[in-house]
C-alpha cells in the first residue's frame, strides 16, 4: 500500500486565522476528534507536521488526521492522506466547514459593530440573532 498526499479545495478565500482555528476546534469537538501535530498516511507513517498546516484533527471520518492548509492564493485547502475515506464524509465536512466558519465570521463581524450576537441551532441549521446594544 502507497500513501498519497491529497489537497482538497474548500470554498473559504483570504480567513481570518484565528476565526478558523476555532471554528476546527469546535467541529472536532462536536464530532468526537481532537486536534493534532501530525497527520498520518495509510501506513500511519507521519505524512504532514503541524508547521506545514493551520490546524490539524482527528475524527471518525479523518481517523488518520486531516490538515487545514491556507495555499498562496489565500485558499482554504484541506491536506491529508484521503485513501478510505468516503467521499460523502468529506463532502459532509467540507459543508459543515464553510457553514460554521460562515456564522463565526458574521458573528464576529457583528459584535465589532457593536452588537450582542446569539447563535442558535435550529434544524441543523446556525440563526444567528443580533441585538442593537443601547
Amino acid at each position: 500500500m502507497m500513501s498519497h498526499f491529497s489537497t482538497i479545495k474548500i470554498k473559504i478565500k483570504n480567513p481570518n486565522i484565528d476565526l478558523l482555528k476555532n471554528t476546527v476546534n469546535r467541529i472536532a469537538q462536536e464530532t468526537g476528534g481532537q486536534i493534532v501535530e501530525e497527520i498520518r498516511d495509510a501506513n500511519y507513517n507521519t505524512l504532514i507536521q503541524g508547521r506545514d498546516f493551520v490546524i490539524g484533527f482527528t475524527n471518525d471520518t479523518f481517523y488518520r488526521g486531516v490538515g487545514i492548509r491556507i495555499d498562496e492564493n489565500g485558499e482554504v485547502r484541506l491536506v491529508g492522506d484521503f485513501w478510505r475515506v468516503s467521499q460523502e464524509g468529506i463532502e459532509k465536512f467540507k459543508q459543515l466547514l464553510v457553514q460554521r466558519y460562515a456564522s463565526e465570521a458574521m458573528k464576529y463581524s457583528l459584535m465589532k459593530l457593536g452588537y450582542k450576537v446569539q447563535e442558535q441551532k435550529v434544524q441543523n441549521k446556525i440563526v444567528i440573532h443580533a441585538m442593537e446594544v443601547m
